[in-house]
């Protein structure tokens, strides 16, 4: 079962946006469906912007338009986002910050300095104690193992802090607002589901899913990688 829902990710075709502009065409992302690289696609369409996405496939190594991801982003991993001059952006939490600068109107940081330092320590905690423990035989097995198990458990701790610092939080993080940090959870909150990892254990956690899944831009960038 787990097999056939990641296939049908990455065989899926994005959904063409016929509202793209020539602002919009001047960001290239280079994307996985369901991979962190989501978190990116959302920043963007919160921008206004609709990148021009070219789809990677991992078993290949090679992306849509015919290039070996290595060929022009060394790491070989997704996300990759090129802008109009040409400038190679990679890895979720620098690109944030960098589309905060390009954007300041899609607030995809708090205003406050004190909650944006808070903002940019979400993002790390998800990439470094979340993101990273979503290790690949979660996703393939067939049976448990005494190290998925472990795993499991090890990202169900990390998961009981997210859901403590949401009790009493009505929308988001930081307010009413989404934020980068709210994009990058949601993300490995979509990961539960392949691994068989059980979110209904925190209801404050579902929750906060289908909240941020009602988000237009959400949605849109969902719909646009064939997720929704």
């Amino acid at each position: 079962m787990v097999w056939l829902f990641l296939q049908r990710i990455f065989t899926s075709k994005p959904t063409p946006d016929s509202n793209q502009t020539k602002r919009n065409k001047q960001m290239k992302l280079y994307y996985m469906p369901m991979a962190c690289s989501l978190a990116v696609h959302i920043a963007l369409r919160k921008a206004g912007v609709t990148p021009d996405l070219v789809k990677y496939d991992p078993a290949t190594g090679k992306a849509e338009d015919g290039i070996t991801l290595k060929e022009v982003y060394p790491k070989g991993y997704v996300p990759v986002l090129i802008d109009d001059s040409g400038d190679i952006l990679t890895e979720v939490i620098s690109i944030m910050l960098d589309l905060d600068v390009r954007y300041p109107e899609a607030s995809l940081f708090p205003a406050d300095g004190r909650m944006r330092r808070q903002a940019i320590e979400w993002l790390s905690y998800t990439s470094s104690e979340l993101h990273k423990r979503f290790i690949v035989p979660l996703f393939f097995e067939e049976t448990p193992t005494a190290e998925t198990t472990a795993q499991r458990e090890r990202i169900a701790a990390r998961f009981d802090y997210v859901a403590d610092a949401l009790v009493g939080k009505e929308a988001f993080l930081f307010g009413d607002t989404l934020t980068a940090a709210d994009l990058y959870l949601l993300v490995v909150m979509l990961w539960t589901g392949p691994a068989k990892i059980d979110l209904s254990r925190w209801p404050e956690l579902e929750a906060y899913r289908d909240r941020m899944l009602g988000d237009p831009a959400v949605a849109s960038a969902m719909k646009a990688e064939g997720l929704m």
